[in-house]
């Protein structure tokens, strides 16, 4: 599947594209437990993305697979923590013109 999912994403697929169940191709693969895929889509996939039941992937993945809901948790903070650390130093890293200083 991780291959599959490599030339997909080589064409141009959409990773965040739904299924009739409103999953995402990293839910798909958290659901199974495929973590090669999963850790493959993680950088361009939309983690906060919901399901038709409310569910995101690394709650799909929490009963079955928990050392991957764990991976996904964490990179899903790491994410979060670098967009906050980047809203923060933005008023920092701006010229009085406007400009980037840096």
């Amino acid at each position: 599947m991780a291959q599959a999912a490599t030339e997909l994403l080589a064409y141009g697929a959409d990773p965040n594209a739904l299924d009739d169940d409103d999953k995402t191709a990293l839910m798909l693969a958290a659901t199974n437990g495929r973590r090669e895929s999963a850790m493959l889509l993680l950088p361009v996939s939309d983690l906060n993305a919901r399901d038709n039941e409310g569910q995101i992937a690394a709650a799909l993945a929490r009963e079955n697979w928990p050392d991957l809901a764990a991976e996904l948790d964490s990179f899903g903070r790491a994410q979060s923590e670098r967009g906050l650390l980047e809203e923060s130093l933005q008023p920092m890293c701006t010229g009085k013109g406007g400009g980037k200083t840096l």
